[in-house]
């Protein structure tokens, strides 16, 4: 882990962030943050600035990793001239330098988030995960926009400070959209915040409205081939019939059969094009074929008498299984083609409306 990884994750630690706080605060994902922290990579310049804008500490301080200068080496010769000084005699006592516990108290712990002014430990009015003094901290007049909800946010409910600002029951959120709304170029301005959160929202809706307008479109594409398929092999199965049934029909009136051959064309287009349209009629089609039939067992003796009786009950049974399925599949069709004759109309309309998009 680097200095500057260490630095931020006791900052951070210190301000009781967890690593997606801090990254919504920075514009920046979690992993970017625990790669920092982890020294697998470093923040460029700007983050690293806005880190110590968002924590108050120096940039020298983040770079170094620590906080405390370190102490100034002696002039050359002073140590030489102070014992000359004491061994002569003429030095008075230096002074006893003042506890540090006292300069401690008396040093401002940072700048208040609000009013940017040092704060001295006695005028700490709130310090995680931001610092805020006494009088900011009852302060009634909002300090901005939250960046998530929107509502205006006073000192006293901030929970991370300008330039964004996010109130404190937007801070336990687990999802934000901190990241996406807030873009370069925004200022602490409350209004200018305030204009860009209306226009972040509005291209998050209208960016969900393309989202669905998408997903109807493909779905619509996907209803017109469907209704293509549809037509191209109910059309090619239907002429087949009617030029069968022109054919092959017994002898009878011109008029009549051409009548028969375009009703039974009709209902056979009707009947498959409805079922590639995988509409009510492919279940029920479905539905009849699946019908089986249970044979009972077979007594026999175990020897060759009996095995051939085993084996001719068995073809027989199979014989009885095959015909029951080709009846049924055969019965299946017939209703196919009534209920299709008489329904293809309903279903084409409601085909069309889906392919049009239409809700």
């Amino acid at each position: 882990m680097t200095a500057i990884g260490e630095k931020i994750a006791s900052l951070r630690r210190e301000a009781n962030m967890t690593q997606a706080d801090l990254g919504d605060a920075l514009c920046v994902t979690a992993q970017a943050i625990s790669k920092w922290e982890r020294g697998q990579a470093e923040p460029d310049i700007s983050t690293l600035l806005r880190i110590s804008e968002l924590f108050h500490v120096s940039m020298d301080e983040l770079l170094k990793g620590d906080s405390t200068p370190a102490p100034e080496a002696p002039p050359a010769g002073a140590e030489t001239a102070a014992h000359a000084v004491v061994a002569e005699g003429m030095a008075e006592p230096a002074p006893a330098p003042a506890p540090v516990q006292e300069k401690i108290k008396e040093a401002p712990v940072g700048n208040c988030a609000v009013c940017k002014q040092p704060v001295s430990p006695d005028e700490v009015g709130r310090r995680t995960p931001i610092l805020l003094c006494n009088t900011c901290l009852h302060r009634k007049t909002p300090v901005g926009s939250c960046m998530k909800c929107g509502r205006e946010v006073c000192p006293a409910d901030l929970s991370t400070a300008p330039p964004i600002v996010i109130c404190n029951r937007c801070k336990s959120t687990p999802h934000s959209n901190t990241a996406s709304t807030r873009k370069k170029g925004d200022t602490d301005d409350p209004n200018q915040a305030e204009g860009t959160r209306k226009t972040g929202r509005a291209s998050f809706f209208s960016k969900g409205r393309t989202d669905a307008q998408k997903a109807r479109a493909a779905e619509a594409e996907e209803e017109r081939q469907e209704l293509s398929r549809g037509y191209i092999w109910g059309g090619i199965a239907g002429a087949v019939v009617l030029l069968c049934a022109l054919l092959f029909l017994p002898e009878m009136s011109i008029p009549l059969r051409v009548l028969s051959s375009v009703l039974a064309g009709y209902a056979v287009f009707a009947a498959v094009a409805q079922c590639l349209w995988e509409t009510y009629l492919l279940d029920v089609f479905e539905w009849f074929i699946s019908r089986t039939v249970q044979f009972p067992g077979i007594i026999f003796s175990f020897d060759l008498d009996g095995l051939a009786f085993l084996i001719v009950m068995k073809l027989l049974f199979a014989a009885l299984g095959f015909l029951f399925g080709v009846l049924m599949a055969v019965l299946g069709i017939g209703v196919c083609l009534v209920l299709g004759f008489v329904s293809f109309p309903f279903s084409l309309l409601a085909k069309h409306r889906a392919a049009s998009g239409d809700a």
